[in-house]
């Protein structure tokens, strides 16, 4: 396999219970042409001090920042990320030993791609997914989406950085919905690939992932598409009520 240098962001916050599982899991990959980048976004526990721990690994960075919210750590990781593919791991989660060797066959066979992931197994689901029949999925991103569950996540996905920073990242100041406009955004920039196999783990029982404020906000790629014109939107961040 042709090597291309792979940069991976793990934004971080209080994720002290989970981080070191994660980075254990970067670290334990096959294909291992890679820096790992770590964003402290202001954690208050002992997230930072496990992390730099891992530093005695040369492709480790630990840099930390104010809190200013995941969207804005992906992005602040992104930018100083020096490979011109970006994956993306949550704290919470980890990745099967061979995701990122299967991430870079896609890229190797699919050079004109602007998105690309591996699918996901979310711990405490009722199943895990059939395979199907198909290697990969290079055809409709929109049709694609719409019928394989865990297509694409934020723990699976890796973008290629100029078309990521053509889009301007991820955006700043919302918690739902700020990955899905990511993944729209850039499916309507170029074309995608998407391996069928399940190479991810996401653990949904993550701390950030059941915040009731949360799932009261209207999520970002439905306001971006569908609401952002529209006379009802009255503010940047609006919940449900103000649509009664």
């Amino acid at each position: 396999m042709k090597k291309i240098s792979i940069s991976i962001v793990i934004p971080l916050y209080n994720k002290e219970d989970t981080i070191g599982r994660a980075i254990e899991s970067v670290l334990c990959q096959k294909y291992n042409l890679f820096e790992l980048i770590i964003i402290n976004d202001g954690s208050t526990d002992n997230s930072l001090h496990i992390a730099k721990e891992y530093e005695y690994d040369d492709r480790v960075k630990v840099y930390s920042i104010p809190n200013q919210g995941v969207s804005f750590a992906r992005n602040y990781g992104s930018n100083i990320a020096f490979s011109e593919y970006i994956c993306f791991l949550d704290g919470d989660d980890e990745w099967h030993h061979e995701n990122l060797e299967e991430i870079v066959r896609l890229i190797l066979n699919n050079k004109d791609s602007v998105l690309f992931s591996t699918r996901s197994y979310v711990e405490g689901s009722l199943k895990k997914f059939d395979m199907m029949n198909k290697a990969e999925l290079t055809g409709d991103f929109f049709e694609d989406y719409s019928k394989v569950n865990y297509l694409i996540n934020s723990s699976s996905a890796c973008v290629r950085k100029e078309d990521f920073k053509a889009i301007k990242g991820f955006p700043v100041g919302f918690g739902r919905g700020e990955d899905i406009y990511v993944w729209f955004r850039l499916a309507l920039l170029g074309k995608t690939a998407h391996s069928l196999r399940t190479l991810v783990t996401v653990h949904s029982d993550g701390k950030s992932r059941c915040a009731n404020d949360k799932l009261k906000e209207i999520p970002y790629h439905i306001y971006y598409f569908t609401l952002r014109n529209s006379k009802i939107y009255k503010s940047k961040k609006f919940i449900y009520k103000s649509l009664k």
